[in-house]
C-alpha cells in the first residue's frame, strides 16, 4: 500500500477486513508487515465489531510505535534496518480481553508483547503522506486466524485413558 504526498496534499489510502465471526477464546489471529522507510505513518489498526480500535501499530517519524493497548504501549525501539520484517500475533485470552505480541526480524531482533481489552473482529491497514516509491510502502501478508490448543480437562482424560489403554496392551504381551 502507498499514499505518495503529492503537492503539498496529504494522500491517505487504507484497506479494512471483518473476520465470519469474532476472535474465540482460544483463537488467534497473525498478520506480518514490512516497511523500509518511516517517513509519514503506516501500519495496522486491530479492532471489535463496532469499528472501534482496540490496538494500534504505527510506523511514523523515524519510530515503531503500540497505542491503544491496554498494556505495552509506546516505542518498542526505533533502531532502523532496511526491509524490516514484524509478526504480531493477537491471542484471545478471555471473553473480553487477550494478548499480543510483536517478533521483529530483517537486520534488528526484537520481541514486545502486552495485552489488549475487547474482543478482535477486524483489522484495517493504512498508510499517508508518506514519499514516492516502492521503499515507502507498507507491505501486508500473511493473514491468519488459527485455533490454539489447551491442555483442557477432556483432552488430559482422554490422554490418560490412551496411557492405560497402551500400559494394558503391554501387560497383555509380557503375559
Amino acid at each position: 500500500m502507498y499514499a505518495q504526498n503529492t503537492n503539498g496534499d496529504i494522500e491517505f489510502a487504507e484497506a479494512a477486513r471483518s473476520f465470519d465471526a469474532p476472535l474465540s477464546l482460544g483463537e488467534a489471529f497473525s498478520l506480518e508487515l514490512a516497511v523500509n522507510f518511516r517517513n509519514g505513518n503506516k501500519g495496522v489498526d486491530i479492532r471489535n465489531a463496532g469499528g472501534a480500535m482496540l490496538f494500534n501499530f504505527n510506523v511514523g517519524a523515524d519510530d515503531y510505535v503500540v497505542n491503544n493497548a491496554t498494556s505495552g504501549n509506546g516505542s518498542i525501539g526505533s533502531a532502523y534496518s532496511a526491509n524490516t520484517e514484524f509478526k504480531l500475533t493477537f491471542m484471545q485470552t478471555s471473553a473480553s480481553a487477550g494478548t499480543w505480541s510483536i517478533a521483529r526480524s530483517g537486520g534488528v531482533t526484537d520481541l514486545d508483547a502486552g495485552t489488549y481489552t475487547g474482543v478482535i473482529s477486524s483489522f484495517k491497514l493504512y498508510v499517508n503522506d508518506t514519499g514516492g516509491g516502492s521503499a515507502n510502502d507498507l507491505y501486508a501478508n500473511s493473514f491468519f486466524i488459527s485455533v490454539v490448543p489447551e491442555a483442557s480437562a477432556a483432552w488430559l482424560g482422554a490422554l490418560a485413558s490412551a496411557a492405560s489403554g497402551l500400559a494394558w496392551c503391554w501387560r497383555r504381551s509380557r503375559a
